[in-house]
């Protein structure tokens, strides 16, 4: 990741996460990393479960939402 852009993206994950696996190549002001690109994958892919169960989540929300608008829990619980 020669780019600055990129590596502002990622800098987090490399010393506050400590999610990605770097080797430091270069000091000073503008630092460089070469990122193992394994802990790449494993980042996207930790990322895309989380998006997932995201949207899970708001699908289920909606669902008993709509289960609430049909007095759904007030046949089963009775009135509240």
């Amino acid at each position: 990741m020669r780019s600055s852009r990129r590596f502002r993206e990622v800098r987090p994950q490399l010393h506050l996460n400590g999610d990605l696996i770097a080797r430091k190549e270069a000091e000073g002001i503008s630092e460089q990393y070469l990122v193992c690109v394994d802990s790449l994958y494993a980042l996207r892919g930790r990322r895309s479960e989380q998006r997932q169960a995201e949207k899970d989540a708001e699908r289920l929300r909606e669902e008993l939402e709509a289960e609430r608008g049909k007095g759904f829990w007030r046949r089963l619980f009775g009135p509240y």
